[in-house]
């Protein structure tokens, strides 16, 4: 690999870079949230209450998973609404999501399928993950919204944003 070539690579890993963190500035307000919690200390999200203990009853349960697909189609709506009136163009069918450190490649692999979701084909994690903890996510196309927003509520996962497509002018 020449000089330039490496210079090229370094720089387009630094542009990836900045276009993940200004997707998640642009559409999340605060990345460490795993979701709202409400006046009793019970994430709508997760179902999890501020200690970390599970919900009690099968009712609970419902009512939660009620809350936390509301609170996901709430999210998805607003992100569509966002990235319309700001006419962003995105790669449909993949996301982006960065994991938390001290994963493995493997373990971000299985969080991903317990959503139905898999590390895209066509992407080389292998060449982001051990330094950026980053992969490209396969989702349904159409559904990009409802993932990153699904996955924002994850533990395991800093951080979901759209695969945003820019081009370059001359």
């Amino acid at each position: 690999m020449t000089k330039q070539n490496i210079i090229y690579a370094g720089s387009l890993i630094g542009f990836f870079l900045v276009v993940v963190i200004v997707g998640r500035l642009l559409f999340f307000q605060n990345p460490s949230s795993a979701g709202p919690v409400s006046p009793s200390g019970q994430s709508a999200v997760t179902g999890q209450n501020q200690s970390g203990a599970g919900l009690s009853s099968a009712s609970s349960l419902t009512a939660s998973s009620s809350a936390a697909a509301a609170e996901v189609s709430t999210c998805a709506s607003a992100l569509a609404q966002k990235t319309e009136a700001n006419d962003i163009q995105y790669a449909t069918g993949t996301i982006l999501a960065v994991f938390n450190s001290g994963l493995s490649l493997d373990q971000a692999s299985s969080v991903l399928s317990g959503y139905g979701f898999s590390i895209e084909q066509g992407s080389n994690p292998n060449d982001t993950f051990p330094t950026y903890h980053l992969v490209t996510v396969a989702v349904p196309a159409g559904d990009e919204f409802t993932a990153i927003c699904q996955l924002e509520a994850d533990s395991d996962i800093h951080s979901a944003t759209l695969n945003t497509l820019f081009s370059l002018h001359d």
